[in-house]
């Protein structure tokens, strides 16, 4: 949201970012102004497969320049470079006579586009500097400008690799789109379709009223912080109640996870002692057993039932330290 008000502000007061595509058929020095603006040096350039983009600033207005290939399999592409563009800059290779008509046909594609038509058309008359190079005057009208109603256009003659006549354009460039209009975007996406972006463009026009709609669209945005404001604070709370459940469902388990450990201790200490009293009990069989002579009337009629009785408790123990220890594994998974 702070972002929104610097933009607003410096779009009305301060900075102001202007989208600008400049074209022109190959060869006509199109990325040397570029870099000549962007960095002031002429580069060694090659015919541009795509585009270029840069951002150039000159006094407060920063203009973000895309310099778009002009071979002729790229020009069909041109028109996918002119949403939301402000101004359009083409440049004209005054040498090549032969083909001004072609740069004027495209010329006059461009500027009929829907898109093009609320935008400033500077011209650059390039390579005034060879021999047999149009002048602007001839330029102007090779181009059809004088032709144009309502539309804001101005041929200025350039030297690129020098730099000539081209901050002279800027100049002029800069003055027209600050008269032109004063834009605020306002941009959303579509919830439903959240690849959709929606744009509004709102032309104001320099007049006693524009202090009043800014402050109109200033309230609706503080509006607008508040109620966001709001709502991350509720979403906050909600999270902190989550965190709280959260920890508690963690004790519960650790608490349940310890009760249990103490329960398996407790009753592997019960089948030990079981099975250690199941030893004795064999002991003593073996003992008893073993003091009576083999096959003696005494041995024979005083043992017989004890044994038979020792075994019945033996199983029923053993019987019981397993269902103990069947409980123990039930309680575990």
């Amino acid at each position: 949201m702070g972002n929104t008000f610097r933009r607003l502000f410096d779009g009305l007061f301060g900075n102001r970012e202007m989208r600008v595509v400049m074209l022109g058929l190959d060869a006509a020095g199109k990325t040397t102004i570029l870099y000549k603006l962007h960095i002031g040096e002429v580069l060694s350039t090659v015919p541009t497969i795509g585009f270029n983009v840069e951002k150039v600033q000159y006094k407060n207005v920063v203009f973000t320049v895309w310099d778009v290939g002009g071979q002729e399999k790229l020009r069909p592409l041109w028109r996918h470079y002119f949403n939301n563009t402000d101004a359009l800059i083409y440049v004209v290779d005054c040498c090549d006579r032969d083909r001004i008509g072609r740069a004027s046909a495209e010329f006059k594609q461009i500027i009929e586009d829907p898109l093009m038509r609320h935008s400033a058309i500077l011209v650059f008359a390039n390579k005034q500097d060879l021999p047999g190079a149009l002048t602007p005057a001839e330029t102007c009208e090779a181009m059809g400008l004088p032709a144009l109603r309502g539309r804001k256009w101005h041929v200025q003659g350039a030297i690129s690799t020098r730099g000539e006549g081209l901050y002279e354009g800027l100049d002029w460039l800069s003055n027209t789109l600050k008269s032109m209009q004063h834009r605020v975007f306002l941009r959303w996406k579509d919830s439903k379709a959240a690849e959709t972006t929606y744009s509004l463009n709102f032309k104001v026009e320099p007049s006693a009223d524009v202090g009043k709609g800014l402050g109109s669209y200033l309230e609706s945005v503080t509006s607008a912080q508040q109620r966001e404001r709001s709502r991350v604070a509720q979403l906050e709370a909600e999270l902190e109640q989550v965190g709280r459940q959260l920890e508690l469902c963690r004790r519960q388990i650790i608490t349940y996870a310890d009760t249990d450990e103490q329960y398996r201790t407790e009753m592997a200490v019960k089948v030990a002692a079981i099975l250690n009293a199941k030893k004795r009990r064999i002991r003593e069989l073996e003992a008893q057993t073993g003091a009576h002579p083999a096959g003696s009337p005494a041995a024979s009629a005083s043992d017989d039932e004890p044994e038979e009785l020792e075994a019945e408790e033996l199983e029923a123990e053993e019987m019981e330290a397993e269902e103990m220890t069947a409980s123990d594994q039930d309680t575990g998974s």
